[in-house]
């Protein structure tokens, strides 16, 4: 099947671009590309970048980085989605190797297959990508044995006897972390681990933040019933960003109100676009309890929290939603 042009302006949010702007994709799906999400919006500064990578990258892989729940992952499958290009992913964690994202041994009717992992099943296909997600969370080894892949050299594939898989064009690296290679430095990420700075060499770096206020009522409105009115998704917006600036020390973005409570040093989490929306359904749900806006923000995000983060977040939110919380 052949590539073909997919004009961005095409997509969600986008249509502000200029025509002649356009990234390839096929012209259908295949079963290895992600499902779209309905009431997905694309924010033209990650579009710009990742458009840009798998046009023309300038090193081999692509890391974005930023908070949880900002939307790092969900802006690389939406966009797969949306060009019908494959993609094939894996997750970080301790017990991670090397082989898992090369080959499996299997036993098929009584012989043993090798069966290809997500790295060399995105090598195969023409045009694919292959996203190691929170790639903080893998040792560094696993990470630094990326680097001859990253220098577009052949995978060697140490399962079936050292065989030598070239990388179809368009084969790309994609990767999500909550930090930027350099550790945990706030306390949060105890997990992540610092990269090798021979593999940060490889890859370029993009931070991805939450959407600005007016994307983000939009994508709430589509995701929110309408019970709940426009004013409440905006203060709910406006609350949120207050406790994403406290917790990534950013105090000086914040409201004016919420610099004035003191809690920037006891926030310990963050709530993304997703968490909203699960926290006024949630309100709808168990409309009948005292305090409702406040209940639901517990079930979706406080009681997930120490003590002091849970009472500086609540605090938060009476001080926005003033006589409803």
């Amino acid at each position: 099947m052949n590539m073909v042009p997919v004009r961005l302006n095409t997509l969600p949010g986008l249509s502000d671009i200029p025509d002649e702007v356009t990234v390839q994709g096929y012209g259908a799906k295949n079963d290895f590309v992600p499902e779209k999400d309905p009431y997905y919006i694309f924010r033209k500064d990650d579009v710009r970048v990742i458009g840009g990578f798998l046009t023309n990258p300038i090193c081999g892989g692509l890391l974005l980085s930023g908070p949880h729940g900002s939307g790092k992952s969900s802006v690389i499958h939406q966009l797969h989605a949306y060009l019908n290009r494959p993609l094939f992913y894996t997750s970080g964690q301790e017990n991670l190797e090397w082989e898992d994202l090369l080959a499996t041994k299997e036993i098929v009717d009584g012989d043993t297959v090798t069966l290809d992992g997500p790295l060399l099943q995105a090598a195969r296909m023409p045009h694919a990508t292959f996203l190691f997600e929170e790639v903080d969370r893998a040792r560094s080894k696993v990470s630094v044995a990326m680097n001859p892949v990253l220098d577009g050299y052949s995978i060697v594939n140490t399962l079936d006897s050292g065989s030598r898989i070239k990388p179809h064009e368009g084969f790309r690296v994609m990767l999500t972390a909550n930090t930027n290679g350099q550790g945990d430095m706030t306390g949060d990420y105890n997990s992540a681990v610092a990269m090798d700075a021979s593999f940060l060499d490889r890859v370029m770096c993009h931070e991805v933040w939450y959407p600005d206020p007016e994307q983000e009522f939009a994508i709430l409105r589509k995701r929110v019933t309408d019970r709940v009115d426009d004013t409440r998704l905006r203060q709910s917006i406006a609350f949120a960003n207050d406790v994403r600036f406290l917790f990534t020390n950013r105090d000086q973005d914040a409201s004016s109100a919420a610099q004035s409570l003191g809690v920037s040093g006891s926030i310990h989490t963050t709530i993304s676009t997703r968490a909203l929306a699960s926290l006024w359904n949630a309100m709808t749900i168990y409309s009948r309890v005292d305090n409702p806006i406040l209940n639901a923000l517990r079930l979706v995000v406080t009681n997930k929290c120490t003590k002091e983060c849970a009472e500086a977040i609540e605090q938060l939110a009476m001080a926005q939603f003033a006589g409803d919380a």
